[in-house]
């Protein structure tokens, strides 16, 4: 099979209020279908949270229920074959 692919990871913004939606949108490309995870982890944290499990949809829509602070977007990838691709979020998100 191809391998993995990652064209786009972005957030509408990278700066959210507690409580207030973003939208993080995912494109990958493969040689079948994908499916997309994403996880956050605290600046300075060693635990990721995954705030959407595996699915087909490149777009989500995340409502910031985090505590305050910095934090890095990882997206991890999946192909048919379980092959897996993880890539960090160029920018960090900020939620006050």
């Amino acid at each position: 099979s191809n391998p993995i692919t990652v064209k786009t990871f972005k957030a509408s913004k990278y700066t959210v209020k507690k409580g207030k939606k973003i939208k993080i949108t995912s494109k990958a490309t493969s040689s079948d279908t994908v499916k997309y995870m994403i996880r956050l982890k605290k600046v300075g944290a060693k635990k990721y949270t995954t705030i959407r499990k595996y699915s087909k949809t490149g777009t989500f829509n995340w409502k910031a229920n985090k505590k305050k602070g910095k934090y890095y977007i990882y997206l991890t990838v999946k192909d048919v074959d379980g092959h897996t691709k993880t890539v960090k979020m160029k920018k960090k998100l900020t939620i006050k």
